[in-house]
């Protein structure tokens, strides 16, 4: 009965490759193919980068509004001037009939202007603006808003006007809470006015309104007791001028 044994070892060897293969399969299945992440999966193509565009040019200090003369909005140049601007300025002082006039368009100009532009005008301006026409540039002194370095343009050349123009201005200066230069013209209030105002603050414009009554009177005076120029020489018969 050698059949029997040999069938059992069959069987055994049976068995065993089954469960070598069931081994093998579970193995495989164990270790699942790597997967792309949906970033590696789907990672786009880097597309050509733009043409780089000229940067926008922002508004000029000071602009508030689109400028009355035209003006482009350009680039300054060093000196903080633009082109445009200074072919603008040469136009109106070279161009314009009168002084006056030019004066008037320089006031017309400063708002579009930025800060280095408004103290090139200002100064050309006031140059040329009239004591009567004064009232037009009071703005850039008594508006807090107005660039330190105009203001002082302004600021410094109505002191070398007439009393009956700076001195109002002064006493605006004076009362208006945060402005700027209140300390100075409260400074040069002390000495045109004197201790008066020194030791009474309160009373600044009614002490103002007497020294320019003051002043009016002692100015009249002066021009009562002034004898009259006296008339040109008149040339000799036959002397050609």
């Amino acid at each position: 009965m050698k059949s029997g044994p040999i069938r059992l070892i069959l069987l055994f060897a049976v068995v065993i490759a089954a469960a070598f293969f069931m081994w093998q399969a579970a193995g495989v299945k164990s270790t699942p193919k790597p997967t792309l992440t949906p970033t590696e999966a789907a990672a786009p193509t880097p597309s050509p980068a733009a043409p780089a565009s000229s940067p926008e040019l922002l508004p000029m200090p000071g602009t508030t509004s689109a400028p009355g003369t035209g003006l482009p909005n350009t680039v300054p140049g060093p000196d903080g001037l633009r082109e445009e601007f200074s072919e603008k300025l040469n136009q109106i002082l070279t161009e314009t009939e009168s002084t006056d006039e030019a004066a008037r368009q320089l006031l017309a100009l400063i708002p579009s202007c930025n800060t280095a532009e408004q103290v090139e005008a200002s100064q050309h301006a006031a140059n040329l603006l009239p004591d009567a026409e004064f009232n037009k540039a009071s703005q850039f002194i008594l508006n807090p808003a107005t660039p330190r370095d105009v203001m002082e343009v302004w600021y410094g050349d109505s002191l070398n006007r007439p009393v009956e123009i700076h001195l109002p201005l002064l006493v605006e200066m004076a009362e208006k809470a945060g402005h700027p230069m209140q300390e100075e013209a409260m400074n040069i209030l002390d000495v045109i006015l004197g201790p008066d105002y020194t030791e009474n603050r309160a009373g600044l414009r009614d002490l103002a309104k007497k020294y320019l009554a003051e002043q009016a009177a002692e100015n009249a005076d002066a021009a009562a007791s002034t004898p009259p120029a006296a008339p040109a020489p008149q040339p000799a018969p036959g002397v050609q001028q």
